[in-house]
């Protein structure tokens, strides 16, 4: 019975206690707005370091594209390497034997492809100095000067030289401050004067170094913007440039295919031509069959129409060039007409 009544009593004690918890006010942690200055250089830095973070992923993209275009050249010059070596330069060997060429490669050109566009420089991400250490240093060199400028206007109404005699001249600081007092009505009173002192060089001094942080920070956030800018343009141009590789792979990828075109249609004739010089022991052109002149004929216009696309730029300062975009399709057009005329 008695531990009843002593859970009983102890009951109203604990919900006292919770009440009182739930009841106490929470302390604020609400953050302090920035001030003007400090505003404007916290919005530099935040619009340099997103031009920044967007320059880099769009420069990790470029790099990315260029690393694909250099894949599908590194498959294109295996597929020309191949070409060369089985089909082109046995035919130019067989028409210089029978003085029907008079041009001899002695290696495949190296395709022209050429990404970079100079004319684009890339934008300059500079460092934003908050101007705090300048402003301090200024801030404290203005309140140097007030005080400077106090004593030497007491030495001069006190009649007294502006070089101490000795230092520290305690009875010229205590008259020169005497008289600042005096000018704002309070007597010969050194405290006060000194105090005058005190406040105005402070005050100057703060005022001095809020607008070097003001200052600096308008400057910070004008360069921002201009940086900003300077970043959209710059993507921009970025983001033709990765149309333009895409371009490029397209005229690859077509080259490659209208090259192994080549090799079939130029393995045949070289083979005709092959069979002509052997059962017809021709030495010179002259002394072909009329047939096997034909053959010679279409060999050397298949050859110089490929040796003229092999030696065209595909692409210049980052741009697929006209000139490769022509070529491409004239000489596809003599594939196709060579193709046109054997099933005619």
């Amino acid at each position: 019975m008695e531990q009843t009544e002593n859970i009983t009593t102890q009951q109203p004690d604990t919900i006292e206690t919770d009440e009182n918890k739930e009841t106490t006010p929470s302390p604020s942690h609400e953050p302090k707005p920035a001030q003007p200055a400090q505003k404007k250089h916290l919005q530099a830095v935040a619009k340099v370091a997103t031009a920044q973070s967007r320059i880099q992923s769009t420069d990790e993209e470029i790099e990315a594209c260029m690393a694909r275009v250099e894949e599908d050249l590194n498959a294109f010059k295996s597929v020309q390497k191949r070409f060369f070596e089985r089909v082109l330069r046995p035919s130019q060997e067989m028409l210089t034997t029978i003085g029907a060429h008079d041009r001899l490669l002695e290696s495949i050109p190296a395709p022209k492809v050429d990404l970079e566009d100079p004319s684009l420089a890339p934008v300059e991400i500079v460092k934003l100095s908050s101007g705090t250490g300048r402003g301090l240093l200024y801030g404290l060199l203005g309140g140097i000067a007030v005080v400077g400028g106090w004593c030497y206007a007491a030495t001069q109404a006190l009649g007294l030289p502006v070089i101490p005699e000795k230092f520290p001249d305690v009875d010229r600081v205590t008259q020169s401050f005497g008289w600042v007092a005096q000018l704002a009505g309070q007597g010969n009173n050194v405290v006060v004067g000194g105090t005058i002192i005190g406040v105005s060089a402070v005050v100057v001094g703060w005022g001095i170094y809020a607008l070097t942080k003001a200052i600096r920070g308008s400057s910070n956030l004008k360069q921002a913007t201009k940086i900003e800018e300077d970043t959209e343009f710059y993507c921009s141009k970025k983001e033709e440039c990765k149309t333009q590789m895409q371009k490029v792979r397209e005229h690859i990828a077509h080259a490659q295919k209208m090259i192994e075109k080549y090799e079939v249609l130029l393995a045949e004739q070289n083979a005709a031509l092959q069979r002509a010089l052997f059962i017809e022991e021709a030495e010179t052109y002259d002394q072909l069959h009329a047939l096997s002149q034909q053959t010679v004929k279409t060999i050397k216009k298949l050859t110089t129409e490929v040796e003229r696309f092999l030696e065209t730029p595909m692409a210049e300062h980052g741009i697929l060039s006209k000139e490769g975009i022509e070529i491409l399709e004239r000489t596809n057009k003599a594939a196709n007409d060579h193709v046109m005329e054997l099933y005619g």
